[in-house]
Parts: C-alpha cells; structure tokens; sequence
C-alpha cells in the first residue's frame, strides 16, 4: 500500500491512495466536502440514504455533514481525494452543492475531473508560494464541471426498500425506534 498526503490544511486536504487492501470505512461525516475519485479497483459507497456501485473512472461528491461509508468489494483500489471547506467553493455552485449528484459516470464529465485531479496533484507536489491560490482555482474549476454537468448522475443501485428503511431511521435516530415499527415501513 501507498498513501501519500500531499498537503493539509485547515480547510483543504488532498491525498493520493494507491494499493490499498479492500476494507470497509465505519460510518461517518466530514465538516467538509469530499470529492473522491476512483483511479482503481471498486466499493459500494453508502452516502445518505442511497448505495452507489463506484468503479474505476467515477467520481463521488459528498457535501458537508453527509453520512457516508465505503465497502471495497475489489482486493487493490487506488484514488484521489479532495476534503475541503465551502470556501473553496465557487458562489455559483455553492447553493446547489446539497442538490448535485453524488456520483459522476458520464465519461467525459470524469475524463475532465481526472484531468483536474491529475493537476491538483502535480500542484500539491510543487508546493510553492503559488500552490494555495492554483489548488482553490483547480478545485474551484472542478465544483463548477460539475456543477454544469450535473444530469450525468449515476441512479442509486440500492433497493427501494431498504433506502426507505434507512431513510427513516436517519429521520428518526433522535427517537427511540424498534425492529417492529421499521418492519412496518
């Protein structure tokens, strides 16, 4: 395995993961965006209430205080991934992050996106005095691809059943709920 963090910060963080063994994540948010992109292999990504199958060449968007969880269903996967806070969104977008898709399969949306991410990644192996002001305009130029492109959304590959079932539970953790009332659903 190689994981290498190019660079952090307080409100951007950028790391390149290659060879990782298949794992599962445990369920959890970020107080900040995350783009992932999916340079090898394949997981099932739960984000909210919705499964996604996510392949090689995908691009996955996750807004801020999303829930979400990864499962590697490959034994060697390898990607980018962005986790930054709303500045570096454009204003422009930044009202309709919470209504774009979460995964991006349209070939030549993510061959855009793989170019960006290509560059960022070149950016954070500069790291010079430049280096803040491309990442915000590289990350800026990538929320706004998608942003225009954002009817190249891959449908949720779960079943409707349990995308309610989950659904509701989110809605209703607060509460006290029981196996009876969810098998009601």
């Amino acid at each position: 395995m190689s994981e290498k963090i190019l660079f952090s910060g307080n409100d951007f963080y950028f790391q390149q993961a290659e060879n990782i063994a298949g794992s599962s994540s445990k369920t959890h948010y970020h107080n900040r965006i995350e783009v992932y992109y999916m340079l090898d292999g394949a997981c099932n990504y739960f984000i909210g209430a919705k499964s996604y199958k996510v392949t090689k060449g995908n691009l996955v968007l996750i807004p801020e205080g999303v829930i979400h969880r990864t499962n590697y269903t490959s034994k060697l996967h390898s990607r980018w991934l962005i986790n930054c806070s709303e500045t570096y969104v454009p204003e422009s977008v930044a009202q309709k992050l919470g209504k774009m898709p979460n995964v991006f399969t349209d070939e030549k949306v993510v061959q855009k996106a793989y170019d960006i991410m290509k560059c960022v990644a070149e950016e954070y192996a500069k790291n010079d005095l430049y280096s803040q002001d491309m990442l915000r305009h590289l990350t800026g130029e990538l929320f706004i691809l998608l942003a225009r492109n954002s009817s190249a959304q891959t449908a949720s590959q779960g079943t409707p059943f349990i995308e309610k079932t989950v659904k509701y539970i989110q809605e209703n953790f607060a509460s006290e709920i029981t196996l009876n009332e969810t098998a009601k659903m």
